[in-house]
């Protein structure tokens, strides 16, 4: 059985990784489906994670997705389609996750931001405050304040790794 962490990030690689508009939610009683969960006592795999598609995805789909959710996290669990996929597909594609360089340079800057004023705010909880210098023992520092108002001489960005940018686009995209 999957976590729930595990079993959401499953639903949003199919979303994001799959052909646009393929899953779709239908609603049963008062609540909206977007994945089912079953237990088979009789299958090989007893555990089962049904996510509705509009149609069947062609065999390079279904491998992107794989290949998605592969490159993405260390899930521990097998993966099987109804669709006409072939797993052995895997190792023959040129398929490869990439993101274009404006997407991941726009993706950077925006990590960047986010985890510069989580830093800030974690500090400022701490008792630190901005000022011209750094000081331990009084607690200041001169990046203490917002990254918009961050000089670019003191702007930090920590290197991000492809499946970080590609998890922060899927998480943020419109």
């Amino acid at each position: 059985m999957l976590d729930a962490v595990s079993a959401k990030q499953w639903y949003q690689t199919v979303k994001s990784f799959g052909p646009e508009n393929i899953t779709y939610s239908y609603q049963m009683g008062g609540n909206f489906i977007a994945m089912e969960y079953g237990i088979c006592d009789d299958c090989e795999f007893q555990h089962t994670y049904v996510v509705p598609l509009v149609r069947n995805l062609t065999e390079t789909e279904a491998a992107f997705i794989v290949q998605a959710w592969e490159y993405l996290y260390d899930g521990d669990f097998d993966i099987e389609l109804s669709s006409n996929y072939d797993a052995g597909m895997l190792g023959n594609t040129d398929m490869e996750l990439s993101v274009d360089e404006e997407t991941k340079t726009q993706a950077i800057a925006e990590m960047s931001k986010w985890n510069h004023n989580r830093w800030v705010d974690s500090m400022v909880n701490e008792g630190w405050r901005h000022g011209p210098y750094f000081s331990n023992n009084n607690k200041i520092h001169p990046a203490l304040r917002s990254w918009d108002m961050l000089p670019e001489n003191h702007r930090r960005s920590p290197s991000f790794t492809d499946a970080e940018i590609i998890q922060w686009v899927m998480r943020n995209k419109s």
